[in-house]
C-alpha cells in the first residue's frame, strides 16, 4: 500500500506545492487578508473622526483597542479555519480512496475503461490511453491515486504539514496585519499617523504583490496592482462608510 509520503511525490508537479514554496504562498495570502483586514478597521475609525480634533484623540485609542482585537481575533480564525479545512480534505481522501479501491478490486475492466476514457479526454491518442491504462495496471498503488486525483483532485496532507501551513498563515496575518495599526503607537498625531498608516499599507502590499506574482508566476505589475486596488478599495470603502458617523465619537 502506497503511503501519505509516496503519493505526494508521486503527483507533485502540477497538482501540489511542497516545502518552502508551499509555505510561502500560504504567508503571502495570510498577509494580505491581515492588511486588508486591519487597514479597513484603521480607515473606518479615521474616517469617522478625523474632522474634529476632539473626535481625533479618542480615534486613536479606538483604532488600536480595536485593531489589535480584530487582528488576534481573525488570525486565529484563519489558522483553525486552514488548519480544519485541510483536515477535512484528508477525511474526504480517505473516503475516497476506500471507495476506489473497492471499485478496482470489484471490476478492474470497468475502471481500466474509464481511466483509458480520461486519458483520451487530456489528449491522448486511443491507443496511447490503452497502453497507458495497461502500464497503470501494473502499479496498483499508482493507478488507484491517479483515479481519486481525478475524480476529488485533492491529496492529503501530513499533520506536520497542516500545522506549518496554519501557522504560517497565521503569523503572516498578524506580522502584516500590525502594518496599519503600527504608527497609530509611534506617530503623535492620530491624523498624521493615519496617512503614515496608508503609506504603510501601500509599501506593504507592493512588496506581497511582487512575491505573490514570483510565486504564482504572473506578470509582476499585474499583481501588484491587483493587491493595491483590493486594499486600496477595501479601505476607501471603510472610510467612506466611517465618514458617515462622523462626530459620533
Amino acid at each position: 500500500m502506497t503511503n501519505h509520503t509516496d503519493r505526494k511525490q508521486q503527483f507533485s508537479g502540477g497538482y501540489i506545492m511542497t516545502g518552502f514554496s508551499t509555505n510561502l504562498r500560504e504567508i503571502v495570502y495570510g498577509g494580505i487578508d491581515g492588511i486588508i483586514t486591519t487597514f479597513a478597521v484603521v480607515s473606518g475609525f479615521s474616517g469617522m473622526s478625523l474632522t474634529t480634533e476632539s473626535a481625533v484623540s479618542l480615534s486613536a485609542a479606538v483604532v488600536l483597542l480595536f485593531g489589535f482585537a480584530n487582528l488576534f481575533a481573525d488570525g486565529v480564525s484563519m489558522g483553525l479555519g486552514s488548519f480544519l479545512s485541510l483536515r477535512s480534505e484528508n477525511k474526504l481522501f480517505v473516503l475516497a480512496e476506500k471507495k476506489k479501491r473497492e471499485e478496482l478490486r470489484k471490476n478492474e475492466s470497468f475502471e481500466a475503461r474509464k481511466t483509458a476514457d480520461i486519458l483520451e479526454a487530456h489528449g491522448f491518442s486511443k491507443d496511447d490511453a490503452d497502453t497507458v491504462t495497461d502500464i497503470f495496471r501494473k502499479n496498483k498503488g499508482y493507478w488507484l491515486n491517479f483515479m481519486i486525483r481525478e475524480k476529488i483532485n485533492i491529496l492529503p496532507a501530513e499533520n506536520s504539514g497542516m500545522v506549518k501551513k496554519s501557522v504560517s498563515i497565521f503569523c503572516a496575518f498578524i506580522l502584516f496585519g500590525m502594518v496599519p495599526i503600527l504608527p497609530f503607537l509611534f506617530v503623535t498625531v492620530p491624523s498624521q499617523a493615519f496617512y503614515v498608516s496608508v503609506m504603510s499599507v501601500i509599501i506593504a502590499l507592493t512588496v506581497l504583490g511582487i512575491v505573490r506574482g514570483a510565486v504564482t508566476k504572473e506578470n509582476i505589475v499585474y499583481a501588484i496592482a491587483e493587491v493595491l486596488f483590493i486594499g486600496l478599495v477595501a479601505g476607501s470603502i471603510a472610510f467612506f462608510i466611517g465618514s458617515l458617523f462622523e462626530g459620533a465619537v
